[in-house]
Order: C-alpha cells, then structure tokens, then sequence
C-alpha cells in the first residue's frame, strides 16, 4: 500500500506543448505588433524551440527557460516587436502559469487518489510562485495538498533530499511514496534512489542507454492510474 503519489509538473500534470500555444495566443493578444509577423502556431512553434520542453540546454549560456525564451524571441523581432527582454521575461513569468493546460487524465486519476485518502503532492525544479500559480489555474488544484518547488527546498531533483523532504511533507516514508515523472534522471532515478516506488511517463525524453530501468512505465496517464490501483483500498 502507497500513502503518496508524488508528481512532476511539467508534461506530467499539464501539456506543456498545449499551454505554450495557449500562451501563444495571449502573446499575440498582449504585444500585437507581433501578430502582423506571426500567426499563433508559428509563435508557438518558435516558443516551443527556444523552450526545449521546460529544460536548458547543456551549454547554454541562459539559466532560466523564461530568459532563454525571452533571448530568442529579442533576437528574432526584438527591435520590429517594440519591447524589451525584461518585458517577455516578465510576461512569461505572469502569464504562463494561467494559460496551462492539463495532461490528458489528470483530473481523473487525481480525483482516485484523492477519495481515498491519497495524498497527493508535486515536486519541480524552478521557482515556488510559478508552481503555486499553476496548480491554482488547472482544475485539479484543489486536490493537491501541497507543491514542492526546488526553490523552496533549496534543493533540486534529482538529488534526493528534495524526495526525502517530499515524503516528510507528505508525513510519510519514502518506500510509502511512489512519484511520477516524465524524465527519467530527474524523476525516476532520483525518486528510486530514496526507496519511492516510480513510475516513467514516457514519450517526453527518451531513456538514457547508459541507465538500466527497473521501473514502472506508462504512456499516459491513465495508465498510471491502472498500475496504482493494486497500491490503494478502493477505487469506488
């Protein structure tokens, strides 16, 4: 039996590639300039590049995606778009959170774990504000009991304090936790490493060949909720 399910955020709770087209449509909205450049899905194309699915790229000389967003955008229509980086980075940070879509059957398999008792709690790299204002605009952030951000825990996945601190939050033992994630050193192994049962929600990141998998994968989530079930009472 699990006490916990721990979750990524980002492309495990929310469709990163549906928010940002979501927020692509705000963009055009918000600096019009731009609409008489690009249309929404070519916005959102450029965004989801420079955005590389939420992570930095090694080498980059950014080490925010919001300025690494912000820089390419300048670069591409900074002097036509008659704005600063400091405007799209502050754009970014404000507007994004609201315009999050969620994965495909988060509320669903949310709603199982909450009536029974499940606690139910997410663990992201960046900075706590973002996180809380993201789970507040999804329709399942009520049933969140608490959100952990690496900014908060001083820590980041996947070290795996910031795990440990997550079960101790949940008031629980890390073998009675199990997370969730899409990236597989991030999630995965830093979560397995602590004794949390995990499970990889693939089609995100491909699994490293230099990294053998005894885990749980799923490749939506539904299917996580189909491997969970053994580990909760009742799913009535």
């Amino acid at each position: 039996m699990i006490d916990a399910v721990l979750f990524d955020l980002d492309n495990t709770l929310t469709d990163r590639r549906k928010s940002i087209s979501v927020y692509s449509e705000r963009f055009l909205t918000d600096f019009p300039t731009v609409a008489n450049i690009w249309g929404g899905a070519e916005l959102a194309g450029k965004i989801a590049h420079a955005d590389n699915g939420g992570y930095v790229p090694h080498g980059s000389l950014h080490d925010s995606v919001y300025i690494a967003i912000a820089s390419y955008l300048m670069e591409q229509i900074g002097e036509i778009g008659g704005f600063t980086q400091e405007d799209l980075e502050n754009h970014w940070r404000h507007i994004f959170p609201e315009c999050s879509v969620e994965m495909l059957g988060a509320t669903s398999l949310l709603s199982m774990f909450a009536k029974n008792g499940i606690v139910i709690g997410i663990v992201s790299n960046g900075a706590q504000s973002t996180r809380l204002k993201t789970v507040a605009s999804l329709p399942f952030g009520n049933m969140v009991d608490f959100v952990l951000s690496s900014e908060s825990a001083g820590i980041k996945k996947p070290a795996a304090g910031i795990f440990e601190m997550a079960a101790e939050t949940a008031n629980t033992r890390p073998e009675k936790c199990c997370f969730v994630g899409d990236h597989p050193t991030n999630d995965v192994i830093g979560a397995s490493s602590l004794g949390m049962k995990s499970i990889w929600l693939t089609g995100f990141h491909a699994w490293p060949a230099t990294l053998t998998s005894h885990t749980a994968k799923a490749d939506t989530l539904a299917e996580v909720g189909d491997i969970l079930k053994g580990y909760i009472i009742s799913d009535n």
